[in-house]
């Protein structure tokens, strides 16, 4: 998940109320949202002319100008064609369909294929010049979560975890919508956002969560936060302004607790060796121009009661240089494990110790260490934690609403 600054203010006006549906006596705002709101999420990033993206439908569908809504094709079951972006204007196989932007909508019983991944909703084709383009999915926030839910908790773990995992998703989600108004998406289907799968990954029991918890978020005093999740916390959750110092506001939602819950879960504890040359070529790629090929050591700094560093310091023969332990993190790289992205170095909770030219780190946790830990929220759903107690561990201090 990327880190967003700042916190909002939301509605002040509420009534009582009582779901008996998976989540009782949760009280709903009166005057936010009558239904849930529309999410953009950029699922392809400027696609250059040698790059092969094949469009589908599978259903129905309704193709169409973004900017004057004038219909250019529909059907169902629209057969693969290549989409490029030429001179001419966009064109879907051998046929060119407009100028600008278009929007492939397969309204509310069609799927809109793109190359192997079926999506809900509408797809916008984005034309950036040059032969390039992006793709943006557009549709509401619940159907969203049936693609992110099983894409971050696998989908066999308990309902109570599922269901807290879907509010802590839904209510970080609202928060990129209520904050990226301006630009031309509100969130990425990867790590840096929240992995989303589209319809192609959904499932019976995460859409039950879904539709468990259908409206729910977390409000710290009624103000909407970024509710933060990660993997595995190691023993204690991280402060926000550990990780990322720049935060403008300190939320005591997310200052860290400890987690006796995640203490013997699969990355608790890990060690990884990368060498010098690894590293010095990763730093280079980052820092373009500047020499590390004198780099000695790494030292963790400003240390938070977590154990998760703020920043780090590369010992060179030549000047230290220090930078954000979050981004050694991102610098050091991205590898895949069965299709899901993952940061090569696990957390920013770690010690480093250098053998000839091997920096072995070790450390505990996966992933940034803010707001819900996983791992901790299936060990306490197995111990039948219910999952108002879930997440008032993880994000204590907030209060659940119904906001639709």
């Amino acid at each position: 998940m990327s880190k967003r600054l700042g916190i909002l203010a939301f509605a002040l006006f509420f009534f009582g109320g009582c779901y008996e549906t998976g989540m009782r006596g949760v009280e709903s705002l009166a005057g936010v949202y009558n239904a849930p709101p529309k999410v953009r999420v950029l699922i392809a990033k400027s696609v250059g002319p040698e790059q092969k993206i094949e469009i589908r439908s599978q259903g129905p569908f309704v193709i169409y100008e973004a900017s004057q809504s004038v219909t250019l094709l529909k059907g169902a079951n629209l057969p693969a064609g290549r989409l490029s972006v030429t001179d001419e204007g966009v064109k879907l196989g051998e046929k060119l369909l407009a100028k600008g932007r278009i929007v492939i909508d397969g309204k509310e019983q069609g799927y809109i294929g793109v190359n192997d991944r079926l999506f809900r909703g509408m797809v916008m084709v984005i034309p950036e010049g040059d032969g390039k383009y992006s793709l943006i999915n557009v549709l509401d926030l619940e159907t969203y979560l049936r693609g992110v839910i099983p894409s971050e908790m696998p989908k066999d773990w308990p309902e109570d975890a599922l269901r807290a995992q879907t509010i802590a998703s839904r209510t970080w989600t609202l928060f990129q919508i209520k904050t990226h108004a301006k630009n031309p998406y509100d969130v990425t289907k990867d790590i840096f956002s929240q992995v989303y799968g589209g319809a192609s990954v959904e499932s019976e029991t995460t859409d039950q969560a879904i539709d468990d918890t259908r409206g729910v978020i977390l409000l710290y005093q009624k103000q909407l936060y970024e509710s933060y999740y990660h993997s595995c916390c190691g023993g204690h959750t991280a402060n926000v302004l550990t990780v990322w110092p720049k935060y403008e506001y300190i939320v005591p939602s997310l200052q860290g607790v400890k987690d006796p819950y995640c203490a013997m879960t699969p990355y608790s504890s890990w060690r990884i060796s990368f060498t010098k040359a690894q590293i010095v070529s990763a730093f280079q790629k980052a820092f373009p121009g500047a020499d590390f090929s004198s780099l000695q050591e790494i030292v963790p700094l400003e240390v938070g009661p977590s154990g998760h560093a703020s920043k780090v310091r590369l010992m060179m023969a030549k000047g230290n240089t220090e930078i954000s332990a979050d981004g050694l993190r991102k610098f050091l790289g991205v590898q895949s494990i069965q299709s899901h992205q993952m940061l090569t170095l696990r957390s920013t909770r770690f010690s480093v110790v250098r053998e000839g030219d091997n920096f072995w780190l070790s450390g505990k946790g996966n992933g940034h260490g803010v707001g819900l830990c996983q791992w901790g929220t299936r060990e306490m759903a197995l111990k039948k934690k219910g999952v108002q107690e879930i997440l008032a561990h993880y994000y204590p201090a907030s209060k659940l609403w119904r906001i639709y």
